[in-house]
């Protein structure tokens, strides 16, 4: 950018018409320039306080991204919380699941040793504690 039109820009910080970068680049410009005698007090005044209207809109996006992020973490972290907690409920209810299968099993094991023991003429008499044996007839 040459130098007129970098004042150009300078002298007129508030226009819309020119972009924030060309804008930058102008302020960049006219602050490297040797001497600074054909800006006036009330430019030099703009631009500082473009400069500091567009450093507290930037401040104000920058800690609302902040505020949307911690929030994002904050829904983040609470849904990991529902996972371990649902693991945590399903570990327990596997366990319970496990325990009742072996109960099932054992006692399936046992009615089966009955049904043999049946089936084989084998049958033990609780009443008494003696064995007996019952010759099955076909």
């Amino acid at each position: 950018m040459n130098i007129g039109k970098a004042c150009a820009i300078f002298a007129q910080i508030n226009s819309d018409k020119y972009a924030p970068t060309e804008k930058a680049e102008a302020i960049r410009d006219v602050w490297e320039m040797p001497t600074h005698n054909g800006v006036t007090k009330d430019g030099m005044l703009a631009v500082i306080r473009y400069l500091l209207a567009e450093y507290d809109r930037l401040n104000d996006f920058e800690q609302t991204q902040c505020a949307k992020l911690l929030e994002k973490l904050g829904e983040a972290q609470a849904e990991i919380d529902r996972w371990k907690q649902n693991a945590f409920l399903a570990q327990q209810e596997t366990g319970s699941i496990v325990e009742d299968l072996e109960e099932i099993r054992a006692q399936l094991a046992a009615s089966q040793r009955r049904e043999r023991a049946t089936l084989d003429g084998e049958l033990t008499d609780t009443r008494n504690g003696r064995r007996s044996l019952r010759v099955l007839r076909p």
